[in-house]
């Protein structure tokens, strides 16, 4: 065979190979480009030793979207003020005379006692013409209870308080305020309006029996 036939020979055959290379590739399931992995179509060349290949491949790509919900608590806050109520002052104030006995006195005394009504006094003082200056107590509670029990026709005491012993007692038929001793003459702070004799008491006079003419007052507030 000569060298021509030869050469003529390995063309065909080359050019056959290269052909079932082209209908291998046309004749690939196209629709599988569109598949999860690559697709591929490979051939070598007998003859010339070079490889055919085809890769398709697709990428899908997601987008994650993530909102923030912000609430805002709004809190209210009251507040509530208390008022302690200011007790109207309440003053007592009679004129005695030596060795008579208190009439007007004593209904003016009954009509004071009535008006003690509020519960937040906070000073009370027994004083009169002979001790502008008198006996005062600041307690609170004291004041408080004393006025309660001449209100209320109750003894109280005797308790000691600034320095003296207070007492609310029934003396001689009336009710008496005192503030060192109960219904003895010896009480030289001590009034006792409604008493059925002259010895309505006194305020530094040195006796609550036979005392001498003299202005006497409570004075609650």
């Amino acid at each position: 065979m000569s060298d021509r036939t030869s050469f003529l020979i390995e063309r065909y055959q080359a050019q056959q190979q290269l052909s079932l290379v082209s209908d291998g590739y046309q004749k690939f399931d196209r629709s599988s480009v569109w598949s999860s992995g690559p697709i591929r179509n490979s051939a070598i060349h007998p003859q010339f030793g070079f490889q055919t290949s085809s890769t398709l491949q697709t990428t899908a790509s997601s987008t994650t979207s993530s909102s923030t919900t912000s609430t805002t608590e709004t809190t209210s806050t009251s507040t509530t003020t208390s008022t302690t109520p200011v007790c109207a002052v309440q003053i007592y104030n009679q004129s005695f005379t030596g060795g008579a006995i208190a009439t007007s006195q004593c209904t003016a005394w009954n009509t004071f006692r009535t008006l003690l009504v509020c519960q937040t006094y906070s000073l009370l003082t027994l004083s009169g013409s002979l001790d502008t200056t008198g006996f005062s107590i600041n307690d609170s509670a004291v004041v408080n209870n004393i006025t309660t029990a001449l209100r209320t026709n109750v003894t109280y005491g005797p308790i000691t308080s600034n320095g003296h012993s207070w007492t609310v007692y029934f003396c001689a038929g009336g009710i008496e305020f005192s503030g060192n001793g109960e219904c003895n003459c010896g009480s030289t702070y001590t009034i006792r309006p409604c008493i059925s004799t002259s010895q309505w008491g006194g305020i530094n006079d040195g006796t609550s029996c036979t005392a001498s003419s003299q202005t006497m007052s409570v004075t609650v507030q």
